[in-house]
């Protein structure tokens, strides 16, 4: 994907904003909203700037705070490649081409994919590659690779795609200082460290750096009224991540994620905080809803099976190892009537 003349506008308002904001940080993050409805070509961008502004309009919203500390504690190339990834070839170019595809081959392709990766080699490295470069080729830019064990193959497989956004889970262990420094020339990924009380030393080491950098948190039946109340997201503020991602535990029942989530959306608009709250799966649904008209959280999981809202179709057919992404689509996303017919529906 080149340049196109949008691209390189909204890139220079960004690239602009991020010299003007030192000087006048609320009027700035107030104008860039403002330029980005003029080029919003989609109701999810629009939607989303609309909202953006009716929450800047108060003087002391905490998004500016959580915007003003990105600016000053990110690296400022991080910030623009990583958002002009995910802003402009994601959810505009990408999106684009994803609704030409689903439209003319009748199949259901999700805006991002999550990666599962455990053993990393030269034959996994090869796979991964494969599944990036057909992703692209769908619409597809951002990619979360969800890891355990050691990352360092990974992220230096990852320079080789610097028009794709990718966000790296892990925990803090993977983080040693080399990993870190590796990292810091990475600009296109953001970081997703699985909390843990003693993460302190870890999160100084990322801003030391200028990472981007966000903490997610699996939570089970005993937090959920601690969330609903917004008392559970206070004790994250002075570690200031970008984002705080929850993913339901295995004892969270389909009915309890349903009540929380109308909590979390209620939360994010009635009171405001220096971080932006996910509940993961579900608001990768919800875009994805917005974008192909039907929601699905799509991964691959560590052998290769395609993964539909956390869980994995165990067929040959359903393989990304042994068949081409859009055919695994194809098979398990197919869509009749403009429908998805789901595998095993």
């Amino acid at each position: 994907m080149g340049k196109d003349i949008d691209y390189i506008l909204i890139e220079n308002s960004v690239k602009k904003a991020l010299r003007d904001i030192q000087d006048n940080p609320k009027r700035t993050i107030r104008n860039l909203v403002d330029y980005g409805l003029e080029f919003a070509k989609g109701g999810f961008q629009k939607q989303s700037l609309q909202l953006a502004q009716r929450l800047l309009a108060d003087e002391n919203c905490r998004y500016y705070d959580l915007i003003g500390n990105a600016v000053e504690h990110v690296d400022p190339k991080t910030l623009l490649s990583f958002g002009m990834n995910v802003g402009y070839n994601a959810c505009t170019m990408g999106v684009k081409r994803i609704r030409l595809l689903e439209a003319r081959e009748q199949l259901h392709i999700p805006w991002s994919l999550f990666l599962k990766v455990k053993d990393f080699d030269e034959v996994h490295q090869k796979q991964l590659c494969q599944i990036i470069e057909e992703g692209m080729e769908l619409g597809i830019y951002v990619f979360v690779f969800v890891v355990e064990g050691q990352v360092e193959q990974l992220l230096s497989m990852l320079f080789e795609y610097e028009q794709c956004a990718f966000v790296l889970m892990c925990r803090k262990e993977c983080l040693h200082e080399e990993v870190l420094d590796q990292i810091a020339e990475l600009h296109n990924l953001m970081l997703s460290v699985g909390y843990e009380k003693d993460i302190d030393t870890t999160v100084a080491d990322m801003r030391k750096r200028g990472l981007l950098y966000g903490l997610h948190v699996v939570y089970g039946k005993q937090e959920l009224a601690e969330i609903e109340s917004g008392q559970f997201f206070q004790s994250f503020e002075p570690l200031w991540p970008l984002s705080v991602a929850l993913l339901a535990d295995s004892d969270v029942e389909e009915k309890e994620k349903a009540k929380l989530d109308q909590a979390l959306c209620t939360l994010r608009i009635t009171k405001s905080y220096p971080t932006f709250i996910l509940h993961l799966q579900e608001d990768i649904q919800r875009i994805d809803e917005v974008f192909s008209n039907e929601g699905y959280c799509v991964g691959i999981d560590e052998q290769g099976f395609l993964m539909l809202n956390g869980k994995s179709i165990y067929q040959a057919a359903a393989n990304v190892f042994q068949r081409s992404l859009k055919t695994v689509l194809h098979h398990c996303l197919a869509k009749q009537d403009g429908c998805v017919c789901k595998e095993g529906d």
